[in-house]
């Protein structure tokens, strides 16, 4: 959060702009980040529990962070002034798959997860539906444009 607080600082003023108008998906990608950083160093095979002990757990978190990358990392780049080629997931898709992938984390840990690794991903599951609720409600907010931009644009017009 440090980190980010740092970056907003030294933006030019017309890219704080970009913070200022989507506060709940810019709070959702900042929480994000570092979640991205750690499940993907769980659950990859040479630093992760892929192929040692935590298959399920480690899959599910493999899928976390391909549901985080795409939504997570265009916009921090962006800024960064790197061009993007692709383009980036709405929020919707991005509560939507994290929320389900983060929900049937938490399971699997207290299911069939083995008891000397999984508790290593009740965290990053439990943060990555904290930044699935964090994307949701910036959708409700109409941060995202798109259909909810439309009934936003519609009620206050």
């Amino acid at each position: 959060v440090g980190l980010a607080a740092a970056f907003y600082l030294l933006l030019p003023p017309e890219k704080r702009k970009l913070f200022v108008g989507k506060p709940f998906s810019w709070a959702a990608r900042v929480l994000a980040l570092p979640v991205l950083v750690r499940v993907s160093f769980i659950s990859l095979p040479l630093t992760g529990f892929l192929l040692d002990g935590c298959l399920w757990s480690a899959i599910n978190g493999i899928s976390i962070a391909i549901a985080l990358g795409p939504v997570v990392l265009p916009p921090w780049l962006e800024l960064a002034g790197v061009h993007v080629a692709f383009p980036t997931p709405g929020l919707r898709f991005a509560a939507v798959t994290l929320g389900s992938s983060s929900i049937s984390g938490i399971c699997l840990v207290f299911t069939v997860g083995d008891p000397s690794c999984s508790w290593l991903f009740l965290a990053p599951n439990c943060w990555s539906a904290v930044v699935s609720m964090l994307f949701g409600y910036a959708w409700l907010q109409a941060e995202g444009g798109g259909v909810m931009g439309v009934i936003a644009a519609g009620r206050s017009g």
